[in-house]
């Protein structure tokens, strides 16, 4: 994410910053409805939330009490790489 960020920086000034701002509403979303996301196919619990302006995901399961994000890819990336992190 570090990485994303500073890659839209060097891109244009203050994208880098309105990619962690979005990451963090997807987060804040997530955590105030996290089963509003579906089960992605194939998984036994992993969903998935887009960002809003940006080519990423927050992939995520629900525990006991809590969510545990698994990862945040570039949708260019494939989501095995998010199943192979649970």
């Amino acid at each position: 994410m570090v990485d994303a960020s500073a890659w839209y920086e060097d891109a244009r000034s203050g994208l880098g910053d309105r990619f962690l701002y979005d990451v963090g509403q997807a987060l804040e979303a997530i955590a105030a409805r996290p089963r509003a996301h579906a089960i992605i196919a194939g998984t036994k619990r992993v969903r998935r939330r887009k960002l809003a302006g940006f080519p990423f995901s927050v992939y995520f399961w629900i525990g006991r009490g809590m969510v545990v994000v698994v990862a945040i890819l570039h949708g260019a990336r494939h989501p095995a790489t998010a199943r192979a992190r649970r």
